[in-house]
């Protein structure tokens, strides 16, 4: 939860701290959840808003990740990156975020999911999505990290499909190693 970010703006979504720099804070996300220019606010795990600047929003090369940064002299905890090579089917892990609103919610509040992975695709989607669990398909999940049992960030939480006959849903992850590599 200490990790997990909320986004708003012209899109909405979540993002996972994965760096800081001084005052600077550099958050992971999903392209699809900021690539519609605007203002955009990062509302952190104590509950303040920050202003994001949409100037250095970097959209990485042939992911669904791009990387946003907001300014605070608050201090927050960065999400130690894992390997998410070690991922294997059966294997628990976790993905949170701040879905749309819900029912009887007023508000986007913060979700954490234990699920399991299913499959490990061996050749990524166009987007990049290899890693493939099951779990809840919410919106505004999107961005949000996939951390293994030991708490380590492997995947950046993004994609969800509905099997239109049996109502299942399958939710995709870019692997971490992806980012790194990038």
């Amino acid at each position: 939860k200490q990790v997990t970010v909320r986004i708003d703006g012209q899109g909405t979504g979540s993002g996972v701290i994965i760096g800081q720099a001084g005052q600077s804070y550099t958050v992971l996300t999903n392209w699809h959840v900021v690539e519609t220019p605007g203002e955009y606010t990062v509302q952190t795990p104590d509950g303040r808003t920050y202003a994001a600047n949409y100037n250095a929003v970097k959209r990485l090369p042939g992911v669904d990740l791009a990387i946003i940064q907001f300014n605070t002299d608050q201090n927050y905890q960065v999400a130690e990156i894992g390997n998410s090579d070690a991922a294997s089917e059966g294997m628990s892990i976790y993905y949170a975020g701040y879905p749309g609103s819900l029912r009887d919610e007023s508000d986007r509040f913060y979700r954490f999911f234990p699920v399991s992975i299913v499959a490990v695709l061996p050749t990524p989607t166009e987007n990049g999505y290899s890693l493939v669990y099951n779990g809840e398909a919410l919106t505004g999940m999107s961005g949000g990290p996939v951390l293994d049992q030991n708490g380590f960030l492997i995947g950046i939480h993004g994609q969800a499909f509905i099997d239109p006959r049996t109502g299942s849903p399958s939710v995709y992850a870019v692997p971490i190693n992806t980012y790194k590599q990038l």
